[in-house]
């Protein structure tokens, strides 16, 4: 509605100066002449004389209350576009809506709306009038915002600029410049020859060469032997600190090297590596280094032998000897000038499986107080089974896995009689059968696509004609997880 009237305003004054501007040029254009023309004009008015009207003069405007006929015949005064309407003087619809006469050439005030603006208690629009600062809409008031104006510049902005005259490369590294900067002077430690057993110790000096604090995060070793501790993690600039690294070279033998990671907030260098290094060498030496069994029978003795000597001058002598298994027995058989023959025995083994453990024996050295002999094993019953376990791993939901156990019977009489797995979602079959010179079988253990997402953990079941192995019971792990 808005639009229209504006548009009603701009039209009306565009008719009105083309009417003036005509009628200035059509009458300079025919003042010379008028006198010529009378005659004629009189004569073409003869008609209109007859018929008892006026003769037309398009320059003389229509006087109000001669109309045109049908004008007059209505009783309604000819129109003038020239005059405008008065207040309260619009049309029969208009009249008989209440409404007052339509005039575009009257602003509309403040407060005269129409009907629907009144209604919301909105003012009436007014295209002329420029907003005023803080006469905003309500979504500008709720959120605490100036109104908009469209004629008003946009204000410098204000807001606080860092200027600097650098550039790129020189603010670059000027922030580089400030960087907190780590520093060692030797990062790499090589503590030559040492008998095993003794604890290496080393300091490593480092110093903050940057502008801003130097903070050490976390210092992380490569294994359990070798332990590090800082002095002070927070550094300041152009301070120096330590870190004391141990080793423990118990374990170790011949050429080793460890590492130290030190974590820190130097852009450069965040992950720092220091390393130690050397030979360890051993006064006194065993022979074989491990023990290894192998397989063997429940109830079955076996006997290893071990031999013990001196690497150097020192005249060697064993003051104890212990087992960490009971079923492990060790004693002193011979001793020489070289050194001892020690006597090694597993029997009264009731456990079917694998078994570890080590023997020590206790000297009178003073740099190897302690050698220690590791050993291994397995004891076999009627039915030994590979792996001991069976692992899916990750499978996707949906899809179907197979894996394999493989059985070997010890005895020529011994049979799977059965076997029972679980969950449901999970079948075992045996898929070859018995060999007169190899008695073994396959079993297939198959994970369908119907497996429930999570962890699994199941059971595989196989009974036995065996008194010894009456049931073998194998675990079966993995993880399902969704598509």
């Amino acid at each position: 509605m808005k639009k229209i009237h504006l548009i009603v305003f701009l039209t009306l004054i565009l008719v009105i100066v083309q009417s003036f501007t005509s009628k200035e040029s059509y009458t300079a254009e025919n003042t010379s002449s008028s006198d010529d023309k009378n005659a004629d004009v009189d004569a073409s008015n003869e008609p209109a004389q007859d018929q008892g009207k006026n003769p037309f003069n398009p320059f003389q405007p229509k006087t109000e209350g001669k109309g045109s006929e049908r004008t007059q015949d209505q009783g309604k005064p000819p129109f003038n576009p020239f005059q405008q309407r008065t207040e309260g003087k619009g049309s029969e619809r208009e009249k008989e809506q209440g409404k007052p006469s339509f005039n575009p050439f009257q602003q509309r005030t403040e407060g005269k709306g129409n009907e629907r603006e009144k209604d919301q208690g909105n003012p009436s629009f007014n295209p002329f009038q420029q907003r005023t600062e803080g006469k905003g809409n309500k979504r500008e008031k709720d959120q605490g915002k100036p109104s908009f104006n469209p004629f008003q510049p946009k204000a410098e902005y204000k807001g606080k600029v860092k200027k600097t005259d650098k550039t790129p490369t020189e603010i670059e590294k000027l922030s580089s410049d400030q960087n907190p900067e780590i520093f060692f002077e030797n990062p790499d430690f090589n503590f030559g020859k040492i008998f095993k057993g003794v604890k290496v110790k080393h300091i490593y000096k480092f110093e903050n060469r940057g502008k801003s604090i130097l903070t050490i995060s976390k210092v992380k070793t490569s294994c359990g032997c070798t332990a590090a501790v800082i002095t002070d993690k927070n550094v300041l600039p152009g301070k120096t600190e330590k870190i004391e690294a141990t080793f423990n070279t118990r374990s170790y033998r011949g050429n080793v090297r460890k590492s130290i990671t030190v974590m820190s907030n130097d852009p450069n260098s965040p992950k720092y590596k220091l390393s130690l290094s050397g030979e360890i060498i051993e006064e006194i030496s065993a022979k074989p280094q491990t023990i290894n069994f192998g397989s063997i029978h429940i109830n079955e003795e076996i006997d290893k032998n071990v031999t013990i000597k001196s690497l150097t001058e020192y005249n060697l002598n064993i003051t104890k000897i212990t087992s960490s298994k009971p079923f492990v027995n060790a004693s002193i058989a011979e001793k020489n000038e070289g050194g001892y023959n020690i006597k090694v025995t597993l029997k009264d083994n009731l456990k079917v499986g694998r078994f570890s453990g080590n023997i020590s024996l206790e000297t009178d050295s003073p740099r190897q107080p302690k050698l220690i002999v590791p050993f291994l094993g397995e004891v076999k019953g009627d039915i030994t089974t590979y792996p001991k376990r069976i692992y899916y791993g990750t499978v996707t939901s949906g899809k179907e896995l197979t894996q394999k156990l493989f059985v070997m019977f010890n005895k020529d009489d011994i049979k799977i009689s059965n076997t029972k797995v679980s969950p449901d979602f999970l079948s075992a079959k045996v898929i070859e059968k018995y060999e007169e010179n190899n008695p073994h079988c396959l079993i297939e253990i198959k994970l369908h696509k119907e497996a429930i997402v999570g962890k699994l953990n199941g059971l595989l079941e196989l009974k036995t004609n065996s008194k010894m192995q009456p049931i073998i019971k194998i675990p079966i792990l993995g993880e399902i997880r969704k598509g």
